[in-house]
């Protein structure tokens, strides 16, 4: 199963309304879907009213794309009604002239955030929201094999960010 892709139907049983998508993992069940009008339907109706099932299987990215495309196409054409807003068409590979156009674009312009200070309050509060349970990280342990290779890795070099550095005094890396 790994590598390959699904295009899946999600379905809400009180207004029988319909959501084509594509995940790439099939793994996450609790996942219905990423469009607008969807998450709006799902907060509305709570996640119990919606249910999902796989329409098509797809080992290649190329066809992954155009196969969500064609159900939706095909879904439309016997009138059901879809939160999709688009076809699906484009949201694949941007081409090189695309990708050409947006970085040219950018050039020159600055983050909208640059020059910015975040007040000694945001800085806190931020910090209180990355402690303890609501950190990303916790409860998540690494294998005895996974910290010994971390630790064999570490092992003799005091910069630890793997750079050798010139003691200019005694004139030892």
């Amino acid at each position: 199963m790994a590598g390959q892709r699904i295009i899946y139907l999600t379905s809400n049983d009180v207004n029988d309304k319909l959501y084509i998508g594509k995940l790439a993992n099939n793994k996450i069940r609790s996942y219905f879907g990423s469009g607008k009008y969807l998450k709006a339907a799902l907060r509305k109706y709570g996640s119990e009213h919606f249910f999902r099932e796989t329409l098509e299987v797809c080992s290649d990215i190329k066809d992954w794309l155009i196969a969500e495309e064609k159900w939706i196409k095909l879904y439309r054409s016997l009138d059901f009604i879809l939160y999709n807003i688009s076809d699906g068409k484009g949201c694949g590979f941007l081409s090189e002239e695309h990708k050409k156009k947006l970085s040219l674009a950018k050039k020159g312009k600055k983050p909208n955030n640059y020059g910015k200070k975040l007040s000694e309050e945001t800085c806190r509060r931020m910090g209180l929201n990355r402690r303890g349970e609501k950190h990303f990280r916790y409860g998540c342990r690494l294998s005895e094999e996974h910290r010994n290779k971390i630790s064999e890795g570490l092992k003799g070099n005091k910069n630890r960010l793997g750079k050798k550095i010139l003691c200019e005094s005694t004139s030892t890396i």
